[in-house]
């Protein structure tokens, strides 16, 4: 996926968790909805670290990854104490993308398994954002996908990502043809979609939304 998608999808998170850290006030609102974003900007970070694009944070992606691994290691909880759980690594995270990592900090392991950053069902909550609450709303006809071609190529490019993500070694569905045959539908389908929003072809969005709506349907009705 282009390197701007995974850099803006990083930048976004960071945005939300600053803004749900407000107070402990505006924590307790929001905490429920934060780990699904969480855990993809561990997935993200460590996307970056091998990604061939330029991405300015990309030199300390791998501890973005860890620190954003870390904050989704376990179950958040309301509080003052859960919020200082969460706000001392999201402070971290901030030093670290403004070029300045803390001392101390365990080196990263390059060859880290996603699985160890993330839960498949916080990347599929993820998923269900992208099209769902996202693609599926904003974008319905030629004049949306002018209108928000970078929101289509965005969240297509997070579709594509996460969908590679999770057939990966450790979810589980390394091995299993069928469960990569649905996963490989929505990466095709995702790439399509950021296809379509540079050059504006509607019919070819919409066509990748039904492959997405496809392979979800078929999917659940495999797995659930």
């Amino acid at each position: 996926i282009p390197a701007e998608v995974v850099d803006a999808e990083v930048t976004a998170i960071r945005n939300r968790l600053k803004q749900s850290l407000v107070s402990t006030a505006q924590y307790n609102s929001s905490y429920l909805a934060l780990m699904p974003h969480i855990q993809t900007m561990a997935v993200m970070s460590a996307i970056a670290a091998d990604h061939p694009g330029e991405i300015r944070w990309k030199d300390n992606a791998l501890v973005i990854r860890d620190l954003a691994a870390k904050m989704g290691s376990e179950p958040l909880m309301s509080g003052p104490k859960a919020k200082k759980g969460v706000e001392e690594p999201y402070l971290q995270i901030e030093d670290t993308l403004a070029g300045s990592p803390p001392p101390g900090l365990e080196d990263p392991d390059p060859a880290a398994l996603f699985s160890d950053l993330a839960e498949m069902s916080e990347l599929m909550k993820r998923l269900d954002t992208a099209f769902e609450k996202r693609l599926s709303i904003e974008i319905g006809n030629a004049d949306s996908l002018k209108e928000k071609a970078e929101l289509a190529k965005h969240e297509g490019g997070v579709l594509a990502a996460l969908s590679q993500t999770i057939v990966l070694e450790g979810f589980g569905y390394a091995d299993d043809d069928e469960f990569k045959g649905h996963a490989q539908s929505m990466i095709d389908a995702g790439r399509q979609m950021i296809e379509a929003s540079e050059s504006g072809n509607f019919e070819k969005f919409d066509a990748a939304k039904t492959a997405i709506r496809k392979a979800c349907t078929d999917c659940h009705r495999s797995y659930r």
